[in-house]
């Protein structure tokens, strides 16, 4: 089942206007960016998968699906969508079950989920763009992304601050997690180190609002307890070309496992230096990696 809507907003001030707690638009107001001219905004829910997205141009092949990671939704991608879709990119952000306005799981279910089922979601979003796009994933999106790689045919794949899968591991943080219940989200304190490395504290505190819970499992498997298996001859197997962006003050995901990352499926790699883990995506400098993914998609 799908359901569309869509809205116009036409530069920052309409899109300010529209508040912050709408998804796309509303963290595009909170981050300060301003957007280029009038670019329309339209959501669809596919199989209860709210996409936020962007289809402004043909061919269908210039398509990005964007994954967000943990605790996020789609209004994370708010500056990307605004970047590529003014460069003729068909850009569509999907929401993981129990996040932004996809479908709710029941608790004891969600709490048990694991990072390979988002396969599922991102099967619903490649369906609804109508080819084999690139994907584009973030920390545990992109280990999403990764998994989903393994099993279908994509024409790129874009990890950003990558979570690892089994074959090359992820450090073992000892946070709380009941694997019962879902996790968090963090206090902003913690937050503030996770994933907002050099924001400002208002606009820091404004995303912190806007993170939600995270299953357990998930949790568990980002901190080196549990692991997604992901063979590189899988990916290989059905994509042939890989970027890694990486920040260099990440806490969560790290140099030293980004870089094993890019290594372990021959990727380019880029280690973006002064920057955290949503810095690559909110934070003040966020175009500099932007530009490096425009040049990756642009050349495949």
């Amino acid at each position: 089942m799908v359901t569309v809507s869509g809205k116009h907003l036409a530069g920052r001030r309409a899109v300010l206007r529209a508040g912050v707690g709408l998804g796309i638009a509303g963290a595009l107001g909170m981050s300060g960016q301003g957007v280029a001219g009038a670019v329309t905004v339209r959501t669809a829910t596919v199989d209860g998968v709210f996409i936020e997205y962007i289809r402004e141009t043909l061919p269908l092949s210039r398509s990005l699906v964007f994954v967000h990671g943990g605790a996020h939704a789609s209004w994370c991608w708010a500056p990307y969508l605004q970047y590529f879709g003014s460069r003729g990119w068909n850009c569509f952000a999907l929401n993981w079950y129990n996040h932004g306005r996809s479908r709710a799981l029941p608790v004891e279910v969600f709490a048990r989920r694991s990072i390979a089922a988002v396969t599922t979601e991102i099967q619903r979003a490649v369906q609804y763009t109508a080819t084999t796009p690139i994907i584009v994933g973030h920390s545990m999106g992109a280990l999403a992304a990764q998994a989903y790689a393994a099993q279908h045919d994509v024409a790129g794949l874009v990890l950003l601050a990558p979570t690892a899968p089994e074959q090359v591991g992820n450090p073992v943080v000892p946070i709380p997690v009941d694997p019962a219940v879902p996790w968090g989200p963090p206090p902003f304190e913690m937050a503030q180190q996770m994933f907002f490395t050099g924001f400002d504290e208002a606009v820091a505190r404004q995303y912190h609002a806007k993170l939600g819970p995270e299953s357990a499992q998930a949790i568990l498997e980002v901190t080196g307890r549990a692991a997604v298996s992901v063979p590189a001859a899988a990916v290989l197997d059905h994509v042939s070309d890989i970027q890694v962006v990486a920040a260099q003050d990440d806490i969560l995901t790290p140099p030293d496992v980004t870089s094993a990352i890019a290594d372990y499926y021959g990727a380019e790699y880029h280690l973006m230096p002064g920057m955290g883990h949503d810095g690559l995506l909110l934070g003040p400098n966020w175009q500099s990696a932007a530009a490096l993914v425009s040049a990756f998609v642009e050349g495949l």
